[in-house]
């Protein structure tokens, strides 16, 4: 079975089916026929020039694996071939965080490029597919960045409820000589606030006994003020201290689970700065290779 692949055709503009077997183009909209003096070298590499001005980057890679069906080592064309296989017209957009980001294009796609290339071209070849390769493992791990940084803000903001839902257990006193509310910590003053329970209770008692001279009178007494003591102790403080305590509990398990996600965040991070410096590394060896092609 012949390869078939797709160009434009020049009377209608529509796309051409185009048999490398037979070397005939053929359009199923106006019916031209394109024979074998269309794939003349010097045609062909004119028509893949016209493809790559138009912005046409596939029809143009068609065309220059054509040539290098005739031609397989020319450098230029490899070169063209390399870039155009990526759909990118210039290897320094990569140079573009954003542009590395959205590098979705596999870098296998072009080994046959290096294999292709002569002894001369071939560390610039195998820089460039270096760089290929290095720029999708940056978009790789962006991809794989964005969902744990995501999980860190939840974690973050989850964090930020709780402290908030903590706060509402707190007691607010209103400071008059200030004009503002101010929150007290519960635990903090149940602890003052026992102090009170006790002397209240004993004042009771003491009192009780003093007017019924009966020490069952003044422990009975003495009794009722502990249990309203307990009462007011329990609606005042106790709910509000276990409801914080729960909440801290869950701020501690929200808190773990945060620090191991930041854990796991800073280490992709950290892998995808490796592949920028790298990346950076591999254009600055690039160009020289490229100057030195030039000298």
């Amino acid at each position: 079975m012949s390869d078939v692949k797709m160009h434009l055709c020049d009377s209608c503009g529509g796309h051409l089916k185009v048999d490398l077997e037979k070397q005939i183009y053929t359009c199923p909209f106006c019916g031209v026929t394109y024979d074998y003096e269309y794939f003349k070298e010097d045609d062909i590499l004119s028509k893949a020039q016209t493809f790559e001005e138009r912005g046409e980057l596939d029809a143009a890679l068609d065309a220059y694996k054509f040539y290098l069906t005739k031609d397989p080592h020319n450098t230029g064309v490899l070169k063209k071939a390399m870039l155009f296989t990526h759909h990118i017209a210039d290897i320094n957009v990569l140079r573009d965080v954003k542009v590395m980001e959205g590098f979705t294009s596999d870098p296998s796609e072009t080994k046959w490029v290096v294999e292709s290339s002569n002894e001369e071209s071939k560390e610039f070849f195998e820089t460039e597919q270096e760089i290929f390769e290095k720029a999708y493992e940056y978009h790789n791990l962006a991809e794989e960045l964005e969902p744990v940084d995501t999980e860190v803000k939840k974690l973050e903001d989850k964090i930020l409820e709780i402290d908030g839902l903590i706060g509402g257990q707190f007691l607010t006193y209103e400071n008059k000589d200030l004009g503002f509310s101010d929150y007290k910590d519960p635990r903090k003053v149940a602890q003052k606030w026992r102090f009170g329970y006790v002397m209240s209770t004993l004042f009771m008692s003491l009192l009780a006994l003093a007017a019924t001279r009966s020490f069952i009178g003044g422990a009975v007494f003495g009794l009722i003020t502990a249990g309203v003591c307990a009462v007011i102790h329990y609606a005042t403080f106790v709910t509000r201290i276990k409801e914080i305590d729960k909440l801290e509990a869950q701020k501690e398990q929200v808190k773990s689970e945060l620090s191991k996600k930041r854990e796991i965040s800073k280490e992709i991070a950290s892998r995808k700065n490796v592949a920028l410096q790298n990346i950076r590394k591999l254009m600055i060896k690039l160009s020289k290779l490229e100057e030195q092609a030039v000298d």
